[in-house]
């Protein structure tokens, strides 16, 4: 009979109701579970962030010291790359480059008019066979050419004339195509580029591009000009670069101090009386006042304005960069600043690294077998962020609670499953217990009262 049930026709209760306020003294328990879980799921997500932010911190502590940061390199620019544009290939002769042209470089062109075939025939482009067949239209011919590169020329259809352009440019390219279905309109001869450089006519060139004219350098060439400058650089650390490396530090560090600020000052809810709360409201607060968090934001605060131990006292922290938490207005504090967050004044990083070069160079890390600030924060942020650091051993635990929870929860639904059929097959029980226990007694007063009948 399980499964079955009578729904309180021979009791006249309400036992589905009756169930239903029994099942739910049941799963108060699971709905305690349910919103700790909320809270650890919270606290897990939270601490993942952390360590996310973190790594990108000491990523970009580690990038303050790297070799490829403090490595030389020389720069090309173009006063107009729109006409000359310029790039490395290795290294090259400092200075500054007068780059005039009175020519650019052009490729051979020929005009043919086209007769579709009146059967198969064979055209002769440079020396390359293109096939036709009866009723090929121009577009067609066009199609067959441009598919064959060791033509060494584009073909196009204008307004109904085959136009052949050679794929290279200079005075010795040349166009032959001949055939019965072509018959030469016009030809524009390839041009070589005419140029100098610092008022010097260089040899024609019958490309665009020059390799090492410049050695080092290429240019191209890609409009008349008589006043394009190329300058090379010295071979030199890149201080933009070097700048780049330190705002992203700071935008780093930043959001570490957000975010973490963030959740430790995120309040639990707490509701009056029997208020239940819901599954938002019990992942609030997952880290307020979280102790290892704001440990973590103590050391780090130390380290800002701590000192690199062996260097000179003008030029031995971030303070010494221009990387600080900003500057007093009168006597009113910023909100960043309260939180300790940085603001990085590039104007005294520019005077430090004029004045000493190898100074900041030091200071940042960047000197081979000398500590610096490089160092110094990759090594407390790798306490946190490491495998198996403190982070990481964080976010595990958090794991194995999420873990625990979920499986508390399955056992509790399993137990709320036969809880419900046990109650379910005992209402059933009684409702038929009832139900038989009436039928007798209907059966009693049947029999009684034809007894009394038949007497009289």
């Amino acid at each position: 009979m399980a499964g079955i049930s009578f729904s309180g026709l021979a009791s006249g209760l309400d036992t589905e109701a009756i169930i239903s306020a029994l099942m739910a003294i049941e799963r108060q328990p699971r709905t305690r579970l349910t919103l700790n879980q909320s809270a650890a799921s919270a606290r897990q997500q939270a601490l993942s962030d952390v360590l996310s932010r973190m790594k990108t911190l000491r990523t970009a502590a580690q990038d303050l010291g790297s070799s490829l940061l403090w490595t030389e390199t020389q720069k090309a620019t173009s006063s107009d790359p729109n006409k000359v544009a310029v790039s490395l290939t290795s290294g090259a002769a400092p200075g500054g480059y007068a780059i005039s042209v009175t020519q650019m470089a052009t490729a051979a062109q020929a005009t043919y008019a086209f007769t579709p075939p009146a059967g198969a025939s064979t055209l002769d482009i440079n020396g390359q066979a293109i096939e036709l067949e009866d009723g090929d239209t121009l577009d067609t011919l066009v199609s067959r050419i441009n598919g064959t590169p060791e033509t060494g020329v584009y073909a196009v259809n204008v307004d109904g004339k085959l136009v052949l352009t050679s794929r290279t440019t200079g005075s010795a390219t040349t166009i032959s195509a001949t055939g019965a279905e072509l018959a030469l309109e016009s030809t524009k001869p390839g041009r070589d580029l005419k140029y100098s450089i610092n008022g010097e006519p260089q040899p024609d060139s019958q490309s665009n591009t020059l390799a090492n004219v410049i050695p080092g350098v290429t240019l191209t060439i890609k409009a008349l000009t008589t006043d394009t400058t190329i300058e090379i650089s010295p071979p030199g650390v890149d201080a933009d670069a070097v700048k780049k490396k330190l705002k992203a530090f700071v935008d780093a560090y930043n959001d570490v101090v957000d975010f973490v600020e963030g959740k430790l000052t995120e309040k639990k809810v707490v509701k009056e009386g029997d208020q239940a709360l819901t599954s938002a409201e019990a992942a609030q607060g997952a880290l307020f006042g979280d102790t290892g968090l704001r440990n973590m934001l103590s050391q780090m605060r130390m380290l800002v304005s701590a000192a690199v131990p062996g260097l000179p006292g003008d030029l031995n922290s971030l303070a010494a960069l221009g990387i600080s938490t900003g500057k007093s207005t009168g006597a009113a504090t910023t909100a960043d600043a309260k939180k300790g967050k940085l603001v990085f004044d590039e104007s005294v990083f520019n005077e430090a690294y004029a004045k000493d070069p190898l100074a900041v160079r030091k200071l940042l890390g960047g000197v081979s077998g000398t500590t610096g600030l490089s160092q110094t924060w990759s090594q407390m942020l790798d306490v946190h962020t490491a495998a198996n650091g403190v982070l990481d051993q964080r976010v595990a635990m958090a794991n194995s609670e999420l873990d625990r929870i979920k499986d508390a929860i399955a056992r509790i639904d399993d137990r709320l499953v036969r809880r419900e059929e046990t109650l379910r097959r005992q209402f059933t029980a009684m409702e038929l217990a009832l139900s038989r226990s009436n039928s007798q007694y209907a059966d009693l007063l049947s029999s009684l009262s034809r007894s009394s009948s038949s007497k009289n």
